[in-house]
């Protein structure tokens, strides 16, 4: 299957940098180079405010970053978890992205950065996204809250959904796939090789 012109244009693109792969960084330096190639933000898509804060998560705060919309409240809610493989990613790599749905969608937006491996072990990321989610839902109706696909996180809203333990309580109003994958689909992804967004360092990685 032929990437999408566009996807391919970004891909060729991302190698003229001639930067090395992420799987062959530290996981500091990954993040390093995540964060230096994190999109400006677009004055054309301007919020009407941005505050950091904090919410209790399983072992002390979790940070957050709020993205307000113009207009009146109440908004609809979209709660960003950003991708990375559990073990890039932060409030800043993800703020144009943020912006840009806030400011889009005309809603308002949650960012979580939630803990990463390898510093802090499995489950820790998926703790910590379901903490914000519950904080945020003991305090609006879960009807208005949307949560964001992207990458490694497209399995929360799962988890996320048996983790609603109380009968009869509310589920969030749906998902929202943020960065899908046109370059694959079905079967297509066990055989996409380099240059691909699936490289065959994944397809063959030894699980054992």
């Amino acid at each position: 299957m032929p990437l999408d012109p566009q996807i391919k244009k970004i891909l060729e693109e991302a190698a003229a940098l001639g930067l090395p792969a992420y799987q062959d960084l530290s996981p500091t330096e990954a993040r390093k180079q995540m964060l230096d190639l994190a999109p400006p933000v677009d004055p054309l898509l301007a919020v009407k405010r941005v505050e950091d804060r904090s919410i209790p998560g399983p072992v002390g705060e979790i940070p957050i970053r709020l993205y307000y919309p113009s207009g009146n409240s109440p908004f609809a809610i979209l709660v960003y978890f950003h991708g990375g493989g559990w073990v890039v990613g932060d409030l800043d790599t993800q703020d144009s992205i943020c912006r840009g749905l806030c400011h889009d969608a005309g809603c308002m937006v949650m960012s979580v950065a939630y803990r990463l491996a390898p510093e802090h072990v499995y489950p820790a990321a998926i703790d910590d996204c379901v903490a914000a989610y519950r904080a945020l839902a003991a305090d609006v109706d879960p009807s208005t809250i949307t949560i964001e696909l992207s990458s490694s996180t497209e399995i929360v809203p799962e988890i996320v959904t048996l983790a609603q333990v109380a009968p009869g309580s509310a589920h969030f109003a749906g998902t929202f796939p943020t960065t899908p994958n046109p370059a694959v689909s079905g079967n297509d992804m066990l055989s996409v090789s380099h240059g691909d967004t699936l490289t065959a360092e994944y397809v063959d990685a030894d699980d054992g």
